[in-house]
């Protein structure tokens, strides 16, 4: 159509026409249940649902240490809620918002491991993240006030951990010890607090169970780092291993996990665990098993739901082998 056919009457025509076509697009009942389905999928892959098991597992295994673990716990059964979709949201509609430049570079983005956004999505990411935030802390709340300032502690540590300042996923080891060590030690005391109440010793929570679940959370950081090292240094974002060197960190991660063993010494059901998880630590030091996507998801998803399904078999069978 050149402009002299550019008539009033087909100017008319077109505009009708295309108010025509945005009417059926916004009320028409199948494409906007479409639509939203489509963000509601979203918005779930983004909170990395297979990820949802190792807060599980942290949070259980915090409240088998109290001396009044009960399953039918009310306050279990919420903090679990929370660390589902709204904290999982929180922690990592978050991170993906600051990390949109080295995800594009990830190939590990788009799977389990996590969403790659597009400028469609990652403009509602903070939005989000806020609102798991909000209804997480809500719902804490009316569990305690102490699981409450727990979960503040927890949630400022992780934004930080992803955002631009102080960003301390680009300071060595830091970011280890916040986004790992921290973030897995803290989510256990919640649960462990879920149980003891306000009237809970904090001293009690540096017994050599706790200690452990943080030394495991370092050394799975660590290794994180080295499975993105590669997207991190593109992005110019100063991560354990792109700092150190990819050697140098496997190294220290396989010897945090030998201290591991240490701890766990009397337990074979914690031996067997850290075992496989030094085994994959092992593997690392080679480019062709630590780019292998089926080693990264059996250490990174397979290890920590097999543990979650291993730690409900064993209370039934006997909740003192969860003891260590």
């Amino acid at each position: 159509m050149t402009n002299c056919d550019l008539t009033p009457e087909k100017i008319l025509q077109e505009v009708f026409w295309g108010i025509q076509i945005s009417t059926y697009v916004l009320f028409n009942k199948k494409f906007v249940k479409l639509r939203l389905m489509g963000y509601v999928s979203k918005i779930i892959r983004t909170s990395r649902p297979l990820f949802w098991f190792t807060h599980f597992t942290l949070l259980i295994f915090g409240g088998l240490q109290s001396t009044s673990f009960s399953f039918y716990k009310p306050q279990l059964i919420l903090i679990i809620l929370v660390f589902s979709l709204p904290f999982s949201l929180f922690i990592y509609a978050i991170n993906d918002f600051y990390d949109l430049k080295s995800d594009l570079l990830n190939p590990r983005k788009g799977t389990i491991f996590g969403e790659r956004h597009s400028n469609k999505t990652a403009k509602y990411l903070q939005t989000w993240g806020y609102t798991g935030l909000v209804v997480s802390l809500l719902a804490a709340y009316f569990i305690s006030p102490m699981v409450l300032t727990l979960l503040v502690l927890l949630s400022v540590l992780l934004f930080f951990y992803s955002s631009a300042t102080p960003h301390f996923k680009s300071i060595p080891l830091v970011d280890a010890v916040v986004g790992g060590g921290l973030y897995f030690y803290l989510t256990m005391v919640v649960g462990y607090f879920v149980f003891e109440g306000n009237q809970a010793n904090v001293v009690s929570t540096l017994v050599p169970a706790f200690m452990l679940v943080a030394l495991v959370g370092l050394a799975g950081h660590l290794m994180g780092t080295v499975l993105d090292e590669e997207p991190d240094r593109k992005a110019e974002t100063n991560t354990s291993a792109v700092f150190f060197g990819v050697n140098k960190v496997t190294l220290l991660c396989q010897l945090i996990l030998i201290f591991c063993l240490y701890l766990s010494r009397n337990n074979w059901i914690f031996l067997l665990f850290i075992s496989a998880f030094i085994t994959i630590c092992t593997l690392g030091y080679s480019p062709k098993y630590r780019d292998n996507f089926l080693l990264q998801l059996i250490g990174g998803a397979f290890i920590p739901l097999t543990f979650f399904i291993a730690l409900l078999i064993l209370y039934v069978v006997n909740p003192n082998l969860l003891k260590i």
